[in-house]
């Protein structure tokens, strides 16, 4: 490398001094500084820019600057140099990457500024350069850092935001956003109590806001709340608020997150209905039994036939029950009820059983009385009607109708084939559950008729007693 000329005015020990103390901080400086030529050739470099670049210093003098620029940053720099050379700008200051000497991209800090002559005229570029890869490669490092968390945020199914102190909203994911059918800019900046997810109602925006302000003191929340959503109605979401602290010890964010909770809510509240509807379904059938046990002891004269006739009533409530269990606990399809309490006594050729009707559920109370009436029809038809013999048949219709009296489901029972029929001589429990169940239970009527050509029964339900 070339020693500093001494100018020929500078003959003292103090000049020849300086100029080596000049000499000796070009070299020693902890950056990079080169003296570049008005074509971008390396006219002088110190020993950090040789090490930064990965060359020698003889080496850096058969290169310009141009070639070890990265293309991206090139017109830039080389339009920057120019302005400078032209003095349409002092210095200017540029981040670019340099090509190393094995291949690897070098981040720099790059200063320029021109030396002139005397008269102005321009003699050099003096460039400074700082090795800033390390910096660049964190920052990089942190910013794919910050769009994996940004997508991490914008893939779950919680709804976060980030607040300041005040309860303004600095950052919301997409999801939040999307379920409102909300832009970022409506909501950035706005207090969170403020928009749209809670403005279905005051007390919401009042219990968030109270919230909030116990977050900017420190303090955790967690609650239920309301939200709005694009269609105009309301989802529930489970909503935390959580005060995030700086080194100090201090509040400086909140975050809040909701996760949608409204089918469990609704499961919860199906599951009360439940039990409300199983505690009131319990007493009526225990009340049922007991009933049932005592005017059956009455109308039996020995146990043998106490313990058929009451067990046969017994097994009609457990099959109701069983139907049922098998659908939501509330509702039985009609067509199911009738097979499962008249079918076992059927001759099993397709032909016994004529059910006819258009798709009908009936509420579980229903169920349950109409369930004990077509087992009373059924044994009675097994012993004396049309499932007695060979030849009978039972037809059971249904349909919704409207009279005078208002709208009902319509139930009529019709035995053909059978023995004939003759009025009971005595009515017994059974005759008594199926003419006054239903009004008891569900507010219905009965009439029976014993024709002699086969037993016929029509039962009306309110119409409420449908699904």
């Amino acid at each position: 490398m070339a020693a500093l000329a001494l100018p020929d005015n500078c003959v003292s020990t103090s000049c020849s001094d300086g100029l080596r103390a000049l000499e000796q901080t070009f070299q020693a400086a902890p950056i990079g500084i080169a003296h570049v030529g008005a074509d971008g050739s390396w006219l002088r470099v110190n020993q950090q820019v040789c090490d930064m670049l990965g060359y020698e210093a003889d080496e850096l003098m058969a290169l310009t600057f141009q070639d070890l620029t990265h293309p991206a940053d090139l017109h830039t720099d080389v339009g920057l140099a120019n302005q400078v050379l032209n003095g349409e700008i002092d210095r200017y200051r540029l981040e670019k990457r340099y090509f190393h000497k094995d291949g690897h991209i070098i981040w720099a800090n790059l200063t320029v500024a021109a030396v002139r002559d005397a008269r102005g005229r321009f003699v050099h570029f003096i460039s400074v350069l700082e090795d800033i890869s390390e910096v660049r490669q964190a920052h990089i490092a942190l910013a794919e850092t910050e769009e994996r968390l940004r997508r991490v945020l914008n893939s779950v199914v919680a709804y976060i935001a980030v607040l300041s102190t005040d309860g303004a909203i600095l950052l919301v994911n997409d999801p939040a956003l999307t379920v409102a059918g909300l832009s970022r800019e409506e909501v950035l900046g706005e207090p969170l109590w403020e928009t749209y997810w809670f403005s279905q109602s005051e007390e919401s925006k009042a219990r968030v806001r109270d919230a909030v302000t116990r977050a900017a003191l420190g303090e955790r929340s967690r609650f239920d709340v309301d939200v709005m959503v694009k269609d105009g109605t309301t989802r529930t979401i489970d909503f935390k608020l959580v005060p995030n602290h700086d080194e100090a010890g201090n509040v400086h964010e909140i975050i809040a997150s909701g996760v949608d909770v409204t089918e469990r809510k609704r499961g919860e509240e199906h599951r009360e209905m439940l039990l409300r509807e199983l505690s009131h379904r319990v007493k009526n059938t225990l009340a049922t039994v007991q009933a049932m046990a005592n005017h059956t002891m009455r109308n039996t004269g020995d146990f043998e036939r106490f313990q058929a006739a009451y067990k046969g009533r017994l097994s009609a409530i457990a099959r109701c029950h069983d139907l049922l269990v098998a659908t939501d606990h509330v509702s039985v399809d009609i067509r199911n009820l009738v097979t499962s309490q008249v079918r076992p006594y059927t001759r099993g050729d397709g032909k016994t059983l004529v059910l006819e009707g258009k798709p009908l559920v009936l509420t579980g109370e229903a169920a349950h009385a109409f369930g004990l009436v077509l087992h009373e029809l059924t044994t009675n038809a097994a012993k004396y009607g049309a499932l007695s013999n060979q030849t009978g048949q039972v037809k059971i219709a249904w349909d919704k109708v409207r009279d005078e009296t208002g709208d009902w489901v319509e139930i009529n029972w019709t035995e053909a084939g059978g023995p004939p029929v003759a009025p009971p001589a005595q009515t017994g429990f059974g005759s008594a559950l199926i003419r006054k169940s239903l009004s008891h239970a569900m507010g219905g009527s009965a009439s029976v008729s014993y024709a002699e050509t086969g037993l016929s029964a029509r039962f009306r339900l309110p119409l409420h007693a449908a699904l």
